[in-house]
């Protein structure tokens, strides 16, 4: 068999798999076990290059170990994905998926996740223990996304050193920020808070305050690799908070002369959870579904999306390329110095924030 995924492209093995499928539906091993030809498994993912190298590197490797098909989906963007999961109930139509903890923990509350069988799993063991079944056990942790700052390597001569340069008046007009409708939009309130020495759950007016000096100095709310990496490349970006992962395709391209700054940040660097989760009323085994969640929580998958999105890997026997560490990008061992949040208050708050961070830069 082919090493590349095959994309829902079935083949004709019923003569050798008959008495297989037989076999692992006597033992029990997933519901409407099919022959090896008719197996798949669903899987909704990003599009961005993350997404990407979690589709080639795993799928490749469970289509190999398994004879199922990997059906991969890759929306543009995940709040659509969101709402097509509440809309489906418990008749869903993907069998794995991977969210932000926040999507995780807001898809739980309403019972639309199903808790995964860890005995299922082998590679779960080499997840820490408190990331292996998060947010009402609605999710397994197998990547902490990383948020900082991006820089124009045409204005600084190195990289910043604090999130505090966002607020420097030199860089007014020429500010990229994240639209009001997604997590790291939310995260600058923690990280304003943080400058004026509050917790923005405690005193959000004082963090709305600090955020609302940068009310007219934004040149776009983004996350479009091409349109930020051209406004990077012309030098009409001078810096901007964003999310590494969305913006990797132009940060890895010199010609748009992007820096980064993470491990170097004063305050610390901003990280979220990611998480794949199984949608309650997957329509596919659940055997081979924990089979494909078995094969991400590899090294070889882990060490991808570090090359890929710089995401810090959860597993345990992965480990940081040297090459990445000393561009900036943190490893295991910086996850000490990453701010957090508390996922159950920001959801308690989020609309409020949205609504408050809409009024300062749409005004």
């Amino acid at each position: 068999m082919s090493d590349e995924p095959k994309f829902d492209l079935s083949m004709n093995r019923r003569g050798f798999t008959v008495g297989a499928s037989a076999l692992l539906a006597a033992l029990g091993l997933g519901r409407g076990v099919a022959t090896a030809g008719d197996r798949k498994v669903h899987f909704v993912t990003w599009a961005s290059a993350d997404g990407t190298a979690m589709v080639k590197i795993a799928g490749a490797a469970f289509e190999k170990a398994t004879g199922a098909t990997l059906v991969a989906d890759q929306p543009p963007a995940s709040t659509a994905l969101i709402s097509k999961i509440k809309a489906a109930g418990d008749q869903q139509w993907a069998d794995v998926v991977t969210l932000l903890g926040s999507n995780v923990l807001e898809l739980s509350r309403e019972g639309l996740l199903q808790t995964p069988d860890a005995a299922q799993i082998p590679n779960l063991q080499f997840v820490p223990e408190k990331y292996r079944l998060m947010y009402n056990n609605g999710g397994i942790g197998f990547g902490s996304a990383v948020y900082g700052l991006t820089y124009s390597k045409k204005v600084f001569d190195s990289a910043p050193k604090s999130l505090a340069t966002l607020w420097n008046p030199d860089y007014a007009g020429r500010l990229l920020l994240p639209p009001p409708n997604i997590i790291h939009a939310m995260q600058l309130v923690i990280i304003a808070g943080k400058l004026v020495g509050v917790d923005a759950f405690e005193d959000p007016d004082k963090a709305f305050a600090k955020l609302a000096e940068l009310k007219g100095r934004v040149l776009t709310m983004s996350t479009q690799p091409q349109q930020v990496g051209e406004l990077f490349r012309n030098g009409d970006i001078a810096v901007g908070y964003t999310s590494l992962a969305s913006l990797s395709s132009v940060i890895k391209n010199p010609d748009y002369g992007i820096g980064v700054s993470i491990r170097e940040l004063a305050e610390g660097w901003v990280t979220e959870i990611i998480a794949l989760s199984i949608p309650k009323g997957h329509p596919n085994a659940d055997a081979d579904t924990y089979a494909f969640i078995n094969q991400i929580l590899t090294p070889e998958v882990a060490q991808a999306l570090q090359e890929a999105a710089w995401y810090v890997p959860l597993i345990s026997t992965a480990t940081t390329p040297q090459a990445l560490l000393d561009q900036g990008f943190p490893g295991p061992a910086d996850l000490e110095r990453a701010i957090t949040y508390d996922l159950t208050r920001l959801a308690a708050v989020r609309q409020d924030w949205t609504k408050r961070y809409s009024e300062i830069f749409n005004a």
